[in-house]
């Protein structure tokens, strides 16, 4: 049987770094966020499009009868419409181009521009946001890939104790300083420490999964990740309100909701606009007649001046319905704002937490360790016995889990220290 670490060290080896790499370029929801960006930038230039001059080329074509219709009003009674009914069809063709410029409408037009180029922007941070998010849940599944194969280990190294102590009762069996029932024991707990390194692989296997899916890519399990402890993170030694006020510059998600803010407040003008008139000019050329060699040109020019003075209440009701999306933007805001601080605070308490309970794990795993190595020594000299063993050696393997717990825990409280600050 081939040992567990070849198959360890034939993996291929994938870091934090290559792991938050491909989570920017494969996470579908990151893809979703830049998708929207793009199309949050579109519509922005179609918004701007109005205010620049329109130009349409049109041209027709049509054959028809030319029996006059006359039409009350159109032609003086004093002039004679009377004449027959003829089928005979005629060609017309129609040339035209017309330019046309919106001069003024209030600001309708302009600031529903600048309200869609600030919503592009909150898109842009929306999606920086999606990336910190996406690097955050990268991150805790990496790092539990890391526990779950650090646990692993321990499985391993307990199952090679069993072995050993399995090895030492029917020794002990044989020379006749113990009864058989203490093979039989030692039996039953390999069988558990064989059973426990299953289910140690098994969740390493899980874990794995789910880091895939944190990437977003499709892969197997085949790989193996740096059993290291998470880096520290620049400033998590200064204080909870220190932290606070480097989150409040550079969280994506509050610069993305104070852009919405500012699209609010544009768009707000560009819907009281429509109380006034807007101001047009347009020009327009034609060529017209029956054959191309007969074509009639015509230019015209046209001012207009267009005042919906009432539409039933339609702008009135638009202005609320946007000053009531100010209103709840800016609760939105406000929320956020504390949910910035309880994170911030909530990530530095874990923190500090964690930092201490290492200390602590490590001198219970030392302890742990000594009390197996006595009660070996007791054993083997027959002054112990295999209940005092086996409760030397759950108790190490539990100390060693706490320990790979302790780890996690660390690096946890760090991958939230990063989110709560806004970084990937």
């Amino acid at each position: 049987m081939i040992a567990p670490w070849i198959f360890v060290a034939a993996a291929r080896v994938l870091t934090l770094d290559d792991a938050l790499a491909e989570t920017e370029r494969l996470q579908p929801a990151v893809r979703v966020a830049r998708a929207n960006e793009l199309a949050a930038d579109a519509r922005a230039d179609v918004a701007r499009a109005v205010l620049f001059p329109q130009l349409t080329l049109n041209a027709s074509y049509q054959r028809s009868t030319a029996n006059f219709v006359q039409r009350p009003g159109a032609v003086p009674q004093s002039v004679d419409t009377s004449g027959g009914i003829s089928a005979t069809t005629y060609d017309f063709f129609n040339f035209g181009a017309t330019i046309s410029q919106q001069i003024y409408d209030f600001n309708q037009s302009i600031f529903r521009w600048q309200a869609q180029k600030k919503t592009a922007e909150s898109a842009v941070q929306q999606t920086r946001d999606q990336l910190v998010q996406s690097a955050y849940a990268t991150r805790i599944a990496y790092f539990n890939v890391g526990a779950q194969r650090a646990l692993v280990l321990v499985a391993e190294r307990t199952l090679e104790n069993e072995r050993k102590h399995l090895s030492l009762a029917q020794a002990q069996v044989e020379v006749g300083a113990r009864p058989a029932i203490e093979v039989s024991q030692a039996k039953t707990q390999l069988a558990n420490a064989r059973v426990q390194l299953i289910q140690a692989r098994a969740a390493e296997d899980n874990a794995k999964q789910t880091l895939n899916v944190a990437i977003g890519r499709i892969a197997g399990v085949d790989f193996d990740v740096d059993l290291v402890s998470a880096p520290p993170v620049p400033g998590e030694e200064l204080t909870a309100d220190v932290l606070v006020d480097a989150a409040l510059q550079d969280r994506p998600d509050l610069a993305a909701i104070e852009r919405q803010l500012a699209a609010a407040d544009a768009t707000l003008v560009s819907l009281k606009g429509g109380y006034g008139p807007t101001l047009g000019l347009s020009s327009g050329v034609t060529e017209a007649g029956r054959r191309f060699d007969q074509m009639a040109f015509n230019w015209n020019i046209l001012v207009s001046l267009t005042w919906n003075v009432f539409s039933g209440l339609s702008t009135y009701r638009s202005v609320a319905e946007g000053s009531s999306e100010k209103t709840a933007l800016e609760a939105q805001r406000d929320a956020l704002l504390q949910q910035v601080r309880a994170q911030i605070a909530q990530a530095t308490r874990a923190l500090n937490a964690a930092r201490e309970a290492i200390g602590a794990a490590d001198d219970a795993v030392n302890a742990a360790r000594e009390r197996l190595a006595l009660a070996e020594g007791r054993y083997q000299a027959g002054i112990g016995n295999a209940i005092e063993l086996g409760d030397s050696q759950v108790a190490l393997t539990q100390t060693e889990a706490q320990r790979v717990q302790a780890d996690f825990n660390l690096a946890s409280a760090r991958a939230q220290l990063v989110r709560a600050l806004g970084r990937r």
